[in-house]
């Protein structure tokens, strides 16, 4: 598709050819748009086909209500969630894959794939990915190998479509998931009187009911509710964080 043709005139006769300097043009996305520029003459295109990863969002759905979580315990009931938001930037309608991958030391861990089909062009689609929390070392057993906590990158990524030449755009790299021992609402290591603070200001929070004082971190089991099965999971491990029992 053409968007802009510039002419560049009255041409100047001299000895040798005028050269024309001009700055990147630009498209509503801040990306630059590829130019042509020959014989005093500058054309401007949209590239035909452009898929991009515009946005990724990671959280939990207690109760139905979405919440963005990045920390987690393995003692949680539901699973995470990873909301991902891609775009038809060309002038084709397209087809491709999307997927959602964890990063670590180790190695990419692929969570999920979905296809979209028949994306128009300029339009949008938002996708959700369900998985289980990620696994915490040594728990329950041997609480100092869960030190440091695992942190895991989370990446959204979409396939390139025939034709396409801007990728940088295919892959958004957004986010942390910190998989943490349950009672741990600090983030010290240990399951101690910090924790039991911050839990008893959120006792009985209810993020349907009583969303204010509803504290996720002190949600252990992540079912939208701080009440008994919570402070449970708290006095199991008081004590018994990764740094209590060095």
């Amino acid at each position: 598709m053409l968007l802009l043709l510039l002419v560049f005139f009255p041409p100047i006769v001299s000895a040798s050819p005028e050269t024309v300097v001009y700055d990147p043009f630009l498209n509503s996305s801040g990306k630059q748009i590829p130019c042509d520029a020959s014989d005093g003459f500058v054309e401007v295109k949209e590239p035909d086909d452009d898929v991009a990863v515009t946005n990724i969002i990671i959280g939990a759905e207690p109760k139905g209500v979405f919440i963005e979580a990045p920390e987690a315990y393995p003692t949680w009931l539901v699973p995470y969630k990873v909301k991902v938001t891609v775009k038809n930037e060309g002038q084709n309608t397209e087809s491709f894959n999307v997927s959602v991958l964890l990063q670590n030391a180790t190695g990419n861990y692929t969570k999920g794939t979905q296809q979209v089909n028949n994306l128009a062009p300029g339009a949008t689609i938002n996708l959700t990915f369900t998985f289980a929390v990620p696994p915490l070392p040594g728990y329950p057993d041997n609480a100092p190998a869960a030190w440091p906590y695992p942190t895991y990158t989370v990446w959204a990524n979409a396939s390139v479509v025939p034709g396409e030449t801007d990728t940088a755009d295919n892959e958004l790299f957004d986010g942390l998931i910190k998989v943490k021992w349950p009672g741990d609402v600090n983030n010290d290591g240990h399951v101690t009187l910090p924790d039991l603070v911050p839990f008893a200001k959120s006792w009985d929070g209810d993020i349907v009911l009583w969303p204010s004082r509803y504290n996720y971190k002190c949600d252990f089991d992540m079912n939208g509710e701080i009440k008994l099965g919570d402070l449970v999971k708290l006095a199991k491990n008081w004590y018994k964080g990764p740094l209590d029992q060095e």
